[in-house]
């Protein structure tokens, strides 16, 4: 697969590197120049245990490059799209709201999505995830107010949007309490504790104008991807 990762960030190199490791054609893109020359040259931009040999293996291999001009790799995202590309974003380099790279919130990022979706054409986006946003906003109420204001940019751009939220115990569906009432559709992923076994779990809670199925269901992790036993039910 062809993948774009935008921002040579922590995240953003880590991953770059272990994707192309793994055999993909990945191409990194940043606005730094320097962090781009030090992929081109196999060198890591970041400190962390084995990246950079990774790094050099890849770029030596022919499966890592970077570049500054996203527009150079990324003209038409159906072109992308039809040869199996994607796009990861990495969120902290957009942590630029607070000092020493705090959370950022719903403004920063609408504004750095206002410029980019239409871009690149995209039509499905996803954001990872609205608990971390969450940590830039002082009280729920705040959080709630922000993140409506932020769904509604959403449908003005008229993309395919998956946002992903934590759900920190068994007792609560989300962190913030409010993140599955702003969606179209909501689907949780649980990890519960079944005679002794912990289990993988996914239950389509809800789906707007659909008569969908609410069975909670297993869900196993396989080398060909996520396998939903549609036929079993976990009680």
């Amino acid at each position: 697969m062809k993948l774009s990762v935008w921002g040579l960030g922590y995240v953003g190199t880590v991953s770059a590197g272990c994707l192309a490791q793994e055999g993909h054609e990945v191409i990194g893109v940043d606005s730094e120049p320097t962090k781009v020359d030090l992929i081109n040259a196999g060198k890591s931009p970041i400190i962390e245990k084995d990246i950079g040999r990774i790094i050099e293996q890849q770029v030596a291999a022919g499966r890592l490059s970077a570049t500054v001009d996203a527009l150079e790799r990324l003209h038409d995202y159906e072109d992308l799209e039809r040869s199996e590309r994607c796009l990861m974003i990495d969120l902290g380099e957009l942590r630029v709201a607070g000092p020493e790279g705090s959370a950022i919130g719903f403004r920063e990022i609408q504004d750095f999505l206002a410029s980019s979706l239409k871009t690149a054409h995209v039509r499905r986006l996803v954001i990872d995830s609205l608990s971390a946003i969450g940590l830039h906003y002082a009280s729920p109420g705040e959080f709630r107010e922000r993140l409506f204001g932020f769904s509604r940019f959403l449908r003005d751009q008229e993309v395919t949007t998956l946002l992903i939220a934590e759900s920190p115990d068994a007792h609560a569906l989300t962190a913030h309490g409010v993140e599955q009432f702003i969606a179209d559709s909501f689907v949780h992923l649980g990890l519960e504790e079944v005679k002794g076994e912990l289990r993988r779990t996914l239950t389509v809670r809800k789906m707007r104008f659909t008569k969908h199925d609410t069975t909670k269901h297993p869900m196993y992790i396989t080398p060909a991807g996520l396998t939903v036993a549609a036929d079993e039910k976990v009680v």
